[in-house]
């Protein structure tokens, strides 16, 4: 049976460290799962952000 997940937040913050929501989903993830954002700004502040986050989920 496939376990479906719905994370919807939309918050503002600086950095990763205040991103409760983002990492709680991140660590649900598991391979084959998809991730939806709504735009790449929503997911990282910044290049390097996405970035990171990006490559967690490759190691996945």
């Amino acid at each position: 049976m496939l376990e479906h997940k719905n994370i919807s937040k939309k918050i503002s913050v600086k950095n990763m460290v205040d991103r409760v929501e983002l990492k709680e989903a991140l660590q649900f993830l598991q391979e084959q799962d998809i991730l939806i954002v709504e735009s790449l700004d929503r997911l990282g502040q910044n290049y390097d952000d996405i970035i990171q986050i990006v490559q967690e989920l490759n190691q996945k």
